[in-house]
């Protein structure tokens, strides 16, 4: 008698003894995390919607999306994948989950199990087909995921390509000046032109509604170094590069910062560790009842060890925007959309009420999401407002945004437009 094992990875399943395993080492996992598991591998050629994972995992409807959104959290540790690299399980935007890591099926006789519980290979019965771009890594925040599974669609001339890359980096080194001419008095001015921090993402252990955290603190790190005028490459940058396989290597000629959050009850202690190019380390750490409060603290001690000061402090209701907006931002870099959606508008209508770092960040989502109308008339908007021209920042932003649209479209002479204008603007600033 032969039996179906699923290889992929360092991992081998076996259905029958409902075991997973590690090459040697059999991991643990719960009831419905191994049942939400098989699903998706026993239907890798498409989507399995929420309703689906929920009817399997607990036999009825009424669970709530962020009790899935645990289960599936706890398997893609399980797997060494999470919400940021999804290189095993794929989140669809509003639907659900996909299985997108190279699987085969391979059938074990049972005489061979018996000499050998550790053998996987006797005859590979089935080597499913890859979909076309189901095994490439999320797409990058200018580009939404759904187009990822559109079969022979042309990709982007390498030209727009290149485009979008000089503008991008363009803005990053408009948002490195502004941050310089910003903070007179605060230490001397780096030498370095363009970045030079990467903030990695931080280990969290907290509450199972705290993962946000860990790319949300990252964001906020970022925005404090740039604050007190440190160069630092923007979030999304460092997430493509990790998810490329970047490693210490392309990590050699940056200030690297980990952190950690850890919650011990009521509070949170964060701890960031920055490493330059010399060997010469720095650490910082601050406790808060509130993980974003520790974080912003143990961020400004690390600006002051790093020889600059903290950025100006902000009333509350700014705090309060710029919280909603990293988080929005973790949210939408995990392919959380809906979440980030949720974070932003916090009970308040998406109307041209809101402030225009929201709705440029309503525009990102709309276009990750694949609503292109919505995300064009949104950043139109935007780009018609006269106030749009006194944040250089988030002009080029907005303009950088717009222009991958328009490539998405094929429109691409407004996206050469958009990018010129990006590019313009972080030269002059």
């Amino acid at each position: 008698m032969t039996s179906i094992h699923y290889r992929f990875a360092a991992f081998r399943l076996d259905p029958e003894s409902r075991e997973l395993w590690r090459g040697n080492q059999l991991v643990q996992l719960p009831r419905r995390s191994f049942d939400c598991l098989l699903h998706l591998l026993e239907h890798r050629d498409r989507a399995c919607n929420r309703d689906e994972l929920v009817g399997v995992g607990w036999g009825h409807t009424g669970v709530s999306d962020a009790q899935l959104g645990q289960v599936v959290l706890r398997l893609r540790r399980a797997l060494d994948d999470d919400g940021q690299v999804q290189q095993v399980i794929r989140t669809v935007p509003g639907f659900g989950y996909r299985w997108v890591a190279p699987t085969e099926a391979i059938g074990v006789s049972a005489d061979t199990l018996a000499a050998d519980p550790d053998a996987t290979a006797i005859a590979a019965i089935d080597a499913a087909p890859m979909v076309p771009g189901t095994n490439a890594p999320p797409e990058s925040a200018a580009k939404p995921e759904p187009l990822s599974e559109a079969g022979g669609r042309p990709t982007w001339p390498l030209l727009w390509l290149a485009a979008l890359a000089l503008a991008v980096a363009g803005v990053a080194l408009l948002t490195h000046r502004s941050g310089d001419a910003g903070t007179a008095g605060r230490g001397p001015p780096s030498d370095a032109v363009g970045p030079s921090a990467v903030v990695l993402p931080l280990e969290v252990n907290g509450s199972a509604d705290a993962s946000w955290l860990r790319l949300g603190a990252m964001d906020l790190i970022i925005h404090r170094l740039r604050e007190a005028g440190l160069g630092a490459l923007q979030s999304e940058t460092v997430i493509g590069l990790l998810a490329n396989g970047g490693g210490r290597s392309a990590l050699a000629d940056y200030l690297v910062v980990r952190g950690t959050a850890v919650q011990s009850g009521p509070r949170w202690r964060v701890t960031l560790d920055a490493q330059a190019p010399d060997g010469f380390a720095h650490h910082a750490s601050a406790e808060n009842d509130d993980p974003i409060q520790a974080t912003r603290s143990a961020a400004d001690l690390l600006t002051a060890a790093l020889g600059r000061l903290p950025g100006d402090k902000r009333d509350s209701s700014e705090a309060s925007l710029q919280t909603r907006l990293q988080r929005s931002q973790a949210a939408l870099l995990a392919n959380e959309l809906d979440a980030a959606r949720a974070i932003l508008l916090d009970g308040s209508p998406a109307d041209d009420a809101a402030p225009a770092p929201v709705r440029y960040r309503l525009g990102q989502i709309d276009l990750r999401a694949g609503r292109f109308a919505s995300a064009e008339a949104a950043f139109d908007r935007l780009l018609q407002e006269p106030a749009m021209h006194d944040d250089a920042q988030l002009h080029a932003q907005v303009l950088c945004a717009r222009g991958a649209l328009y490539g998405h479209l094929d429109r691409f002479a407004e996206a050469e437009r958009d990018f010129d204008d990006a590019a313009g603007i972080a030269r002059a600033g």
